[in-house]
């Protein structure tokens, strides 16, 4: 933009910091060291298109404890099906929140704007005896109508709330990331839309994202107006074939310029 002469319109964040994934520590330590904007864009791999929100996230351990036994007299539950157990009555309140996330305003037109995602389980024993402990990992999304706190004690009431409750011990561990959802006809997603269309042909209703990041930290510390954009497609993030297209990163980039400059001068 200083080549091209092109002055920014207003003093933006780009929010691209380390410790993403690990529950948003980069942008911490940026707004603690005085970080201000009028606005805030987080980049995200979003293909290009405009959210103006996204759903929290809480990780969690389920770890269920029993005594070994040979399995020829071994009496009562394995903690692998306490575990499986525990699986099922998650996938319910997943199935809930879902019902619930069709009055969430921004979320409401998303097939699934919340996840329960499974991402470890074990449990370990000679193939002749039950094992004394399984555990489950996991992470649970939530939107903006909960708060992290109300999100924990729904998931805490249905790990705990059977008959098994005395065999399980429920840790937090991992991420815990507040759900954030700003104004859909404020500037900033005003602006970026229409930059995303003029530059790119991308058409981005108001809408929150299916995931949860950074933006949360700089709506509330820094009081800016907050949209996640950038280049890249979530289907490819975390997977073993990982990558952004040169073209989409070029576009993505223009995107910015159109969107940080007084457009009516270009």
């Amino acid at each position: 933009m200083q080549e091209l002469g092109i002055t920014p319109r207003a003093n933006v964040l780009l929010d691209l910091v380390t410790d993403e994934e690990a529950g948003g520590n980069g942008a911490l330590s940026a707004l603690l060291h005085g970080v201000e904007a009028q606005e805030a864009v987080v980049l995200e791999p979003t293909s290009l298109r405009v959210y103006h929100g996204h759903r929290g996230c809480v990780g969690f351990e389920v770890v269920a404890t029993s005594s070994a036994g040979h399995m020829g007299t071994a009496q009562g539950t394995s903690p692998i099906d306490d575990c499986l157990g525990v699986v099922q009555r998650l996938r319910e309140l997943e199935a809930r929140w879902l019902v619930e996330a069709r009055d969430v305003p921004g979320f409401s037109d998303l097939e699934r704007p919340l996840q329960l995602n499974l991402s470890g389980i074990h449990a370990d024993a000679w193939h002749g005896s039950t094992p004394t402990e399984c555990k489950l990992r996991a992470s649970l999304g939530f939107l903006p109508s909960k708060s992290r706190e109300e999100a924990q004690a729904e998931i805490a009431a249905a790990v705990l709330g059977a008959s098994d409750a005395d065999r399980l011990d429920l840790r937090w561990v991992g991420i815990r990331n507040e759900a954030f959802i700003g104004d859909a006809n404020a500037g900033a997603a005003t602006r970026l839309r229409r930059a995303a269309y003029e530059v790119g042909g991308i058409e981005s209703q108001p809408q929150a994202w299916c995931v949860s990041c950074d933006a949360r930290h700089y709506a509330r510390l820094a009081g800016a107006e907050t949209v996640v954009f950038g280049s890249g497609d979530l289907e490819q993030a975390h997977t073993d074939s990982e990558s952004v297209e040169v073209d989409q990163v070029v576009l993505g980039a223009a995107v910015l310029v159109y969107y940080l400059s007084d457009m009516r001068s270009i």
